[in-house]
């Protein structure tokens, strides 16, 4: 293999593992956004239990946290489930 082929591959092979990895960093930042406000959500959900809140206050997180909550569903939703939903 000649310098200029050796040079291109690595060039290539290169900005694959870069993309991989902004890839990856990109998903692990998602999920921990995520994460942060399916928290949040349970905890307003929690601290307004004892009074009962607007419907209209309710989002989709908030409908996908419930039915979690009262497993009316046969599936178990967790919070994977719900990321997903959400994006």
């Amino acid at each position: 293999m000649n310098r200029k082929t050796y040079n291109i591959l690595n060039n290539i092979v290169n900005d694959h593992k870069k993309k991989r990895t902004s890839t990856s960093a990109r998903k692990c930042e998602e999920n921990n956004i995520l994460s942060d406000i399916i928290n949040d959500h349970k905890k307003k959900r929690t601290s307004t239990s004892t009074r009962q809140c607007e419907e209209s206050d309710h989002d989709m997180i908030d409908v996908l946290l419930k039915l979690q909550e009262t497993s009316e569903l046969e599936l178990n939703i967790t919070n994977n489930h719900i990321k997903e939903v959400t994006l």
